[in-house]
This record gives C-alpha cells, sequence and structure tokens, in this order.
C-alpha cells in the first residue's frame, strides 16, 4: 500500500473515532447508531479520495478500530451501568462496512469506468488498469475497452525485436488480417506455418498465429498470463 493511502487511512480511522466518540458520550443507543454512521462515512471518505484496498478486510478492519477507539475513551470517560452496551457500536460498524465491501468488491472500482470490482477484475497488459470482466475487459482482444478503442501496442516498435521473434520484414506478399500489401505494411511471416501477417496484425492477435496456434515466445511479462504459450 502506498504511504498516501496510509495517511489517508489514518486521517479516517482518526475521523471516524472522534465521530464514535461524540455519539457514545450521548448514550449507549447513540453510540450504536455512531457505529453505523462510521460505517457510511468511511465507505464515502474512501470512493472521495480515491483510496483503494487491496484486502477485502481492510474498510471493516479501519472501521472496527475507530468504532472501537471510540467507544473505549467514552467508555473511561464516563463509565456507568450502561457502558457494557457500548460494545455493540464496533460491531455495529464493521457489519454493515463489510456488507458493503462485499457487495462493492471491497472498495475496488473499475479504472475506466469507476464501478465496484463486484466480479471478476482483469489487469489490462497494455496501460495496466484494472478493469471489471463486464463493464470494460474485451475478452476476444484480451485488452481493456480503451486500449481497443485505441489500439495500444503492448509489442515493442524496435524493428531489431520483431526480426529476432519474426525473422526478417517479406517484402512480397499480403497481411492475412487487413489485406494490406507489403509496400504498404510491415509484413512478418509466422515462424512455424509461414501465415503473413503485418506487426499491427500480430499485435492485435497478441503474437499468436490464428493458423496454427504458434505464440511469439519473447511476449511480455505483463501479457504472459494471457496468453497460452
Amino acid at each position: 500500500m502506498s504511504s498516501r493511502n496510509l495517511v489517508l487511512l489514518f486521517s479516517a480511522w482518526f475521523l471516524l473515532t472522534v465521530v464514535q466518540l461524540l455519539t457514545a458520550l450521548v448514550s449507549p443507543w447513540a453510540a450504536i447508531g455512531g457505529g453505523v454512521l462510521v460505517a457510511i462515512l468511511l465507505p464515502l471518505f474512501l470512493r472521495f479520495f480515491s483510496v483503494e484496498l487491496d484486502n477485502l478486510w481492510g474498510a471493516p478492519l479501519v472501521a472496527l478500530l475507530a468504532s472501537a477507539a471510540g467507544v473505549l475513551a467514552a467508555a473511561i470517560a464516563n463509565s456507568g451501568p450502561d457502558s457494557v452496551y457500548l460494545a455493540f457500536a464496533p460491531s455495529a460498524a464493521m457489519l454493515v462496512t463489510a456488507a458493503w465491501a462485499v457487495m462493492n468488491g471491497g472498495g475496488r472500482r473499475c479504472g475506466l469506468c469507476d464501478r465496484g470490482l463486484k466480479g471478476v477484475a482483469f489487469e489490462c497488459p497494455r496501460c495496466g488498469l484494472s478493469v471489471g470482466e463486464q463493464c470494460c475487459w474485451v475478452h476476444q482482444r484480451l485488452r481493456c475497452r480503451l486500449c481497443e478503442q485505441n489500439q495500444v501496442p503492448v509489442f515493442p516498435a524496435d524493428k531489431r525485436w520483431w526480426d529476432q521473434n519474426f525473422g526478417p520484414r517479406v517484402q512480397q506478399g499480403q497481411c492475412q488480417v487487413t489485406l494490406e500489401t507489403a509496400d504498404q505494411v510491415d509484413l512478418r511471416g509466422c515462424p512455424r506455418c509461414a501465415r503473413l501477417q503485418s506487426v499491427e496484425a500480430w499485435d492485435l492477435s497478441n503474437g499468436e498465429c490464428a493458423r496454427c496456434n504458434w505464440v511469439v515466445e519473447d511476449i511480455p511479462d505483463r501479457l504472459r498470463p494471457y496468453v497460452a504459450g
């Protein structure tokens, strides 16, 4: 977790502790309401400051600690027979926040549409954004919707890399995907079956031949989990 997120989480914990303390000083029943208020304010704080938690239980833990600290301070300041009921406030804070975390993917949000990542999420091998499976991931292309629209490349533009992995540029023929000729595009043949494709078409197919399923050996590490080699 970044230092920025740690500072923001500490700030959230401190502010919510104060909220819980003030409500707990009113009455034990107000303290329970304060625990629910803590659970409501924490997700708003995290979303406003764009704080992403890697662990599903991160937000419930912060809510629990903030509420517990608040009621403990209130119990010390105003000990009495009803103080035992203050213990219900941290439970309320944690349970409500946990329910929110489960429904919203633990606070993680899609890097493109900002929706909660409730289901499966993918890290785009081209831009590195974490995106939702249903909203912004293009399964056929193995990339996010934005990289698909902008045709963001995943392979280097260095001609030496293409020479090393695909052999020299082909001077005759046409791309089997775009039908462009060798004088229009940089054509490269599949090392296994000799199928001709432009470098742009090879990048579009993530280095995999559509005819024989050969996959380029020097594939970027961020793309390797998505391509069978």
